[in-house]
């Protein structure tokens, strides 16, 4: 058996930029979505993945963007240094129109959706991962609405409030590809028994890539020179490391389409610049990934 999988990074407004790509894709390999088993997403990824699994159309996605973005990116709270920068109410708003009532159980395709556990309740307590999905029949998870665990996924520290316990995946799994693979191999999967990784074909889409780099060969730097790059490295490094072990995992039955960014930087509420990802988005070459396509047989 066979089983195909499409995996969404994370990245605010940037997720336009995966959306506008896949819908190009999906206009000459019509059969793409059609043929796609499990959806894994995390931040905006997560919501792009659990619309695809709702049935939601691409064009209907990219709306999301192009229309609610400024929508969503509003409230914005007082004194920013010590509060998030918005409420959810926009995007809880939003997210209600697309999805309504519904559960992960509702889904007509399986989801892997990261996020981060502040307090996970047991004793003794303690932070970590939460991979919400909707495999087994008997799946706590999916009895969740879609749209909490929109929002779970998506409560970026400092852009939003933490939600019902959660924050952003992204700060741990920005790149869902491998939580995806590893889910597959959960023993309790009865209904998608899997005999190995040739048994997997892996589409995974990024947000965009910045060039970035720092010269120099031994740097006896402190705090203060490092600063941002601090946070950056590991962000980015953990992205690159996910693709790095798909890779080597994979091998030919894995793709990664990695749009690159020239010399700007889009921030994750930066929904003025939507036309510049839609652009990029028209224009980044996806023959490859056509070409790979046919030669897996999606």
């Amino acid at each position: 058996m066979t089983y195909h999988i499409m995996s969404f990074d994370g990245g605010g407004v940037r997720g336009t930029l995966s959306t506008v790509i896949t819908n190009r894709i999906t206009q000459l390999y019509p059969t793409l979505l059609s043929q796609t088993d499990v959806y894994a997403g995390t931040s905006t990824g997560g919501i792009i993945a659990l619309a695809l699994a709702a049935g939601v159309t691409l064009p209907e996605i990219l709306q999301l963007y192009v229309k609610y973005s400024r929508e969503v990116f509003s409230g914005i709270l007082p004194l920013g240094m010590v509060k998030a920068k918005y409420d959810n109410d926009g995007l809880h708003k939003v997210l209600k129109q697309y999805f309504g009532d519904m559960t992960l159980g509702d889904l007509k395709a399986k989801v892997v959706i990261p996020a981060f556990d502040l307090d996970d309740k047991k004793t003794p307590s303690s932070w970590g991962t939460k991979v919400f999905n909707n495999f087994c029949a008997d799946e706590p998870d999916k009895k969740l609405s879609v749209v909490d665990v929109c929002l779970a996924t998506s409560a970026a520290p400092t852009y939003f409030p933490s939600y019902q316990g959660y924050v952003d995946g992204g700060l741990v799994a920005n790149n869902p590809t491998l939580c995806a693979v590893a889910q597959m191999f959960d023993p309790t999967n009865h209904n998608m028994p899997i005999s190995g990784l040739r048994d997997l074909r892996v589409l995974s889409l990024s947000t965009g890539c910045f060039p970035k780099y720092i010269e120099g060969d031994s740097l006896a730097w402190g705090l203060l020179q490092w600063g941002m790059n601090l946070i950056d490295i590991p962000m980015d490094g953990a992205v690159a490391m996910v693709d790095y072990q798909c890779r080597q995992l994979l091998g030919q039955y894995y793709h990664r389409i990695t749009p690159l960014f020239t010399d700007n930087h889009f921030e994750l509420d930066d929904y003025d610049r939507i036309p510049e990802l839609v652009t990029l988005g028209d224009s980044w070459d996806i023959k490859p990934t056509l070409d790979w396509l046919n030669l897996i047989s999606w």
